[in-house]
């Protein structure tokens, strides 16, 4: 089952070209968009490809590094970027644990979300979610906590449409 979405992406630059994406986004988080938070720029963030052959060759390359880590065994846990105290990549990071079976380590993570100081409607609903599913772990409740993960994941998949497999 796949937990994390890949691919190469390309978006038009207003300079003309495109920029190239190798993407890494967690299916497992909540998103109605294709998140680019987890996502890097090939290239840099600056860099601007032309529609010749060397744009060609990177789009090859990310390509071939976009398969190469979908299929590597570690692949359902992200790097979060923004660093530890973005609240928003610690329940990431929780989830991700979850699914790795390292649950007493969600339950930590999760409990540093929960702390949050939440001042919008969003952090709000994040900081919710992430309360109510740590509340369910410590209550051994992971097979509560996996489906409902996989509801966010099917959710997330359709939202964006793609079809899982």
């Amino acid at each position: 089952m796949s937990w994390v979405l890949y691919g190469v992406l390309a978006e038009r630059s207003s300079s003309g070209g495109f920029h190239l994406w190798d993407v890494r986004m967690p299916l497992y988080v909540q998103s109605s968009v294709i998140d680019l938070t987890w996502s890097e720029r090939v290239g840099g963030g600056t860099r601007v490809w032309d529609t010749n052959a060397a744009g060609a060759q990177a789009i090859a390359e990310t390509e071939r590094s976009v398969a190469a880590a979908a299929e590597a065994p570690d692949s359902v846990l992200l790097l979060p970027p923004g660093g530890a105290d973005n609240v928003r990549m610690q329940a990431a990071r929780a989830y991700g644990l979850v699914l790795e079976g390292a649950t007493d380590a969600a339950v930590e993570v999760l409990g540093r979300a929960c702390r949050y100081d939440a001042k919008y409607p969003w952090e709000r609903d994040l900081v919710a979610r992430a309360s109510e599913i740590r509340e369910m772990l410590v209550a051994h409740r992971l097979s509560d906590v996996l489906d409902r993960i996989a509801g966010w994941r099917a959710t997330t998949a359709r939202t964006i449409g793609i079809r899982l497999t």
